[in-house]
């Protein structure tokens, strides 16, 4: 490999680094907004119901 494929490969593999917290930031966020749906739905969860 030279220099130039060496520093493409860092920079792919921080872009992807990049992408995966974007996946989990936006999992987090759609589980949220899931749980505040169920909520509304349902009327608030109680200590014995399951999500």
């Amino acid at each position: 490999m030279d220099v130039n494929e060496l520093k493409r490969m860092k920079e792919l593999e921080e872009e992807n680094t990049r992408l995966k917290r974007i996946v989990v930031n936006l999992t987090l966020e759609n589980d949220s907004v899931r749980t505040v749906l169920k909520k509304k739905k349902f009327g608030g969860l109680t200590t014995n119901d399951k999500e």
